[in-house]
């Protein structure tokens, strides 16, 4: 788009006598420059920038009690991705243990899925290159040296998440849990996993249907 593309406008809709309401009707770039680049590209910002705004209004106050912790999974993986131990198997229960070491009786660790079409179509197809099939055969498998870049790649993230899920059905993680609930999302898909007499009992629960209100 050109720099002084509203000055020219006004300039023509002056010596043309041309109604600059009606100029101003018609789009004035390929794209709408608030949503993209000259380039095509979608603008973005930083998803901590409305965060940021939003909290700096409030003065937040812990509740007394908490029933429930909701977890961001893969905000959460990055956080601690680069203090994770090096097979997939001491990855899963790391986790495990950092979830259940959470001040509330029930924790939901959410992974969260773009379903096409989407605003990430166009970003995943920039990442062709990066998201390359990964398959995690074990927990004896090593995990990638670079973990954090490793979860750029979206095959990966999908592996690790199931891996997680299949893994946490150990009964050897029936005392890490003791009395506490985990649930943990798999695409269209969520577990729950409970320590009773020793073993882990893992539940696939299902979607909850909201009544919908008569007009």
């Amino acid at each position: 788009m050109e720099r002084d593309i509203f000055g020219r406008l006004l300039a023509i809709a002056i010596n043309q006598k041309v109604d600059i309401g009606y100029c101003l009707s018609f789009p004035l770039a390929p794209l709408p420059p608030a949503l993209f680049h000259c380039s095509g590209d979608i603008m973005k910002t930083d998803k901590s920038t409305l965060s940021k705004q939003l909290t700096a209004k409030i003065a937040p106050a812990n509740p007394g009690q908490v029933d429930i912790e909701i977890i961001d999974g893969f905000y959460y993986l990055y956080q601690i991705g680069s203090n994770l131990p090096q097979t997939f198997g001491k990855v899963a229960e790391s986790i495990l243990i950092k979830l259940c070491s959470k001040n509330t009786p029930e924790v939901h660790i959410i992974f969260d899925r773009y379903l096409t079409p989407s605003i990430k179509d166009s970003e995943r197809q920039n990442r062709e290159g990066i998201d390359i099939p990964y398959t995690i055969n074990g927990p004896l498998q090593k995990r990638p040296n670079d973990f954090l870049k490793s979860l750029k790649n979206f095959r990966f993230k999908e592996a690790l998440v199931k891996f997680l899920a299949n893994h946490w059905a150990d009964d050897s993680f029936a005392t890490v849990l003791g009395n506490k609930k985990n649930y943990i999302t798999v695409g269209e898909q969520c577990f729950s996993y409970c320590s009773a007499a020793n073993l882990v009992v893992q539940t696939e629960e299902l979607p909850v249907e909201l009544p919908c209100s008569g007009g």
